[in-house]
Order: C-alpha cells, then sequence, then structure tokens
C-alpha cells in the first residue's frame, strides 16, 4: 500500500464513521433504535464508528481534525442515551466502551491528565484503568493490523 493511498483509505474511514455519528442524531433514526429491532444493527454501526474514531485519535494525537472526531464520538455515546429499554445492555456496554476510549484519547491528547499513573486514585479505579489499558492495546493492535 502506498503513502497515498493509505491516506485516502484513513480519509476515507474518517469520512463514513463521522457521517455515521450525524446520522446518528437524526430523529428518524432516532425512531428507529428506540422503538424498533434496528437498533441493534445501529447500535452495531455507530459503536464501530466511534472505536474507529477513537482509533484514529489514539494513534495520531496530532491528528488535524480531533475536535470534530471528539465531537462524533459524543454524539455516538449520547445516541446510546435513546435507546430502548430491550436494547439497555448494547446501549450500557456501547457507552462505556466509547466513555473509556474517549477518556484514553483525550489523556493522549494532553486534554486530561491520567491520574491512574499519578498515584492519586484507588486500587479499584486502578484496576479498571488496567482494564481499559488491556482493551485500548488490544484495539491499537487490531488498528495497526488493519490500517497500516
Amino acid at each position: 500500500m502506498t503513502p497515498q493511498s493509505r491516506q485516502d483509505a484513513l480519509d476515507q474511514l474518517l469520512e463514513s464513521a463521522l457521517r455515521v455519528s450525524i446520522i446518528a442524531q437524526s430523529p428518524i433514526a432516532r425512531e428507529f433504535y428506540s422503538a424498533t429491532h434496528a437498533a441493534m444493527h445501529i447500535g452495531m454501526c455507530a459503536l464501530t464508528s466511534g472505536i474507529v474514531l477513537c482509533g484514529l485519535l489514539l494513534d495520531n494525537p496530532l491528528f488535524e481534525q480531533k475536535e470534530e472526531v471528539l465531537v462524533g464520538v459524543q454524539r455516538i455515546i449520547d445516541l446510546f442515551t435513546h435507546f430502548s429499554e430491550r436494547n439497555y445492555q448494547l446501549a450500557d456496554q456501547g457507552s462505556r466502551v466509547l466513555s473509556i476510549l474517549k477518556r484514553r484519547a483525550m489523556i493522549r491528547l494532553g486534554a486530561l491528565t491520567d491520574d491512574v499513573t499519578q498515584g492519586v486514585l484507588g486500587t479499584q479505579t486502578s484496576m479498571l484503568a488496567t482494564t481499559d489499558y488491556r482493551m485500548i492495546l488490544g484495539l491499537r493492535l487490531i488498528f495497526f493490523r488493519y490500517c497500516r
């Protein structure tokens, strides 16, 4: 893969993920994922897009469109708050995963400090941070394998 074709692929990936984050906020989409079984499909597409957006930020903290990407991730996190009770597990897991990834991306961007590495937080939070780190490491491995 040439550097130009890699960049074109990443640009297309970014554009698609941001488009999903915008579409997910439309009133028509809200009707579908709050009242129908389409919620599972919409949720998986949105979660995938959110993971891609966070992966782009984690891979390149000097990313030019970082503010737009963070807004897109937040839109997707907000999407999960509108899911019906029958899709609670998908909504809960999706919003938790994306919140963790967004937090890690913001730490990497320098927008937040990582209190765990500074020894400020307790054992339970440190254990959560270790789990976060493993999830981020797995995401980065997947991202590097398929996007490099």
